[in-house]
């Protein structure tokens, strides 16, 4: 016999995907639950009432006998073909449907690939949830002093003002992070793919045990009695007989209680589906957004994957105040990594004694520009452009009386 604990652990899966579950997954998780529990009393109706028993009733010139030796003559030659015979297959038939319904449910949770990655994804962006203020570490912020900032940044003095800074040990701890999330999302676990079949399978499935229900409630119109046939061998007298099963009015309503979980479902399936025509265009919009940022290029974009990191990106954020904080530690994690793959493509010019991008010789003369007015006791101003190498030239003119620090004539020069 069926446990409801154990098929409530198998629809929940591992507690390391429950947070990739929105309201509606949960809604559908009660709606089959209370399917099982009818489904479950049926059969148990079934049992007890004794409805897999026909109970044939004589028909002798027309007038119903009562007579028990006739009753029981009959009744041991009377056929299982009858015009109710569905209400005694329909326990099992509800079984078989809300086992389908059951694997639609769980095929994105329960699938090696996507268990897997969902397991993956969940340990990561816990690890991620620990850099919660990780964006407010880098950059030019002031420092506002408290013991978890402390613990994650350097006070640095540029300008006259106080700064925050990563400290290395951070900065190794975010490219560890993002480098384990490019390594998961260099296979495709296919788990959006796979959340779209999943609609479909409730989607569908639960419009057939609704349209069949109502179907067979219009047909039967609730019908108590039905044409029995006679089996083998019987005296002529007797070969019209009514059947009739005891717990008929029981099934019937079973019908009607799994059409309305089943319409639950329906309606809940209606919401996902609605919510998998906005994620078509939110990964578009999250990298237009991330373009504008002026980070560049995403880098995860090129991963097979990542359309499943937006998708859990997206799941992880509507799942409330920590998938929110989750998701723009996330986003500002990235952009640290990125800033600071930047950083690893410049080296020690022995020269200067400074970092300078010897592969791009703009953020060479940059760099020397910047060093010369530092030597002069001069500096830069901050307008928080890293290639504003036109403007340096033109303070560095300014200073020298060429031009009257023109920046055309910096731009000609």
């Amino acid at each position: 016999m069926l446990s409801l604990q154990l098929v409530s652990e198998i629809q929940a899966g591992t507690s390391l995907v429950t947070p990739f579950q929105p309201w509606w997954e949960i809604l559908i998780d009660y709606s089959l639950t209370g399917i099982l529990m009818a489904v479950l009393l049926g059969l148990a109706g079934v049992t007890l009432t004794g409805t897999t028993e026909i109970v044939c009733i004589p028909i002798v010139n027309g007038s119903l006998s009562t007579d028990l030796s006739i009753s029981s003559y009959v009744n041991s030659r009377c056929s299982r073909t009858f015009g109710g015979s569905f209400l005694l297959y329909y326990p099992y038939l509800a079984l078989v449907l809300y086992l389908v319904l059951l694997f639609g449910h769980i095929i994105s949770v329960k699938l090696p690939s996507t268990s897997s990655f969902l397991e993956l994804m969940f340990q990561l962006f816990a690890d991620f949830k620990a850099l919660r203020n990780s964006s407010a570490y880098f950059g030019g912020q002031a420092v506002v002093t408290n013991p978890e900032e402390q613990r994650m940044s350097n006070e640095t003095q540029k300008g006259g003002k106080l700064y925050k800074v990563l400290k290395v040990e951070v900065k190794e701890e975010v490219i560890g992070l993002v480098e384990r999330l490019i390594q998961t999302l260099k296979s495709n676990p296919g788990f959006f793919v796979v959340y779209v079949a999943k609609s479909v399978i409730l989607f569908v499935g639960s419009g057939l045990v609704i349209a069949g229900n109502v179907v067979a409630l219009v047909i039967y119109d609730w019908a108590l009695v039905f044409d029995c046939e006679l089996k083998m061998s019987v005296a002529a007298l007797y070969e019209t007989t009514t059947c009739t099963i005891p717990a008929a009015p029981f099934l019937y309503g079973l019908m009607i209680v799994t059409s309305i979980f089943s319409s639950f479902i329906l309606i809940l399936t209606c919401r996902a589906i609605f919510w998998l025509i906005q994620t078509r265009n939110f990964q578009s919009v999250y990298l237009q957004t991330w373009k504008q940022g002026k980070q560049g290029k995403h880098v995860l974009s090129e991963q097979p994957g990542f359309r499943d990191f937006t998708f859990c990106l997206m799941l992880m954020k509507c799942n409330g105040t920590d998938g929110e904080a989750v998701y723009k530690t996330v986003n500002s994690s990235l952009q640290i990594y990125t800033s600071l793959k930047i950083e690893q493509h410049f080296e020690k010019d022995q020269l200067l004694g400074t970092s300078v991008a010897s592969d791009v010789q703009f953020e060479r003369d940059n760099y020397i520009c910047d060093f010369m007015l530092r030597e002069m006791g001069m500096q830069s101003k901050e307008t928080g452009e890293s290639h504003d190498l036109i403007n340096t030239l033109s303070s560095l003119y300014d200073y020298m009386g060429i031009n009257g620090g023109d920046k055309e004539g910096a731009e000609k020069r």
